[in-house]
């Protein structure tokens, strides 16, 4: 599968390539009824709050923000 993205629109100061992920492996687990493999986020407070779990995927992206 292909998937092309023609725009995303979003505040700059709040950009995080993980949430374009999360939300993307979302609708199409929901929209092609595919099964739930771990990934997820989670707010924890703090400096960095947000926390990405990725299941039994690899990461979509490398950088040292992401958990």
């Amino acid at each position: 599968m292909c998937i092309e993205v023609v725009s995303l629109d979003y505040p700059l100061s709040d950009y995080r390539p993980e949430v374009a992920a999360v939300a993307m492996d979302g609708w199409l687990r929901e929209e092609f009824d595919l099964p739930d493999v771990g990934i997820a986020c989670s707010y924890s407070g703090g400096a960095d709050p947000y926390v990405f779990a990725w299941g039994t995927a690899e990461p979509p992206f490398r950088g040292s923000r992401l958990h």
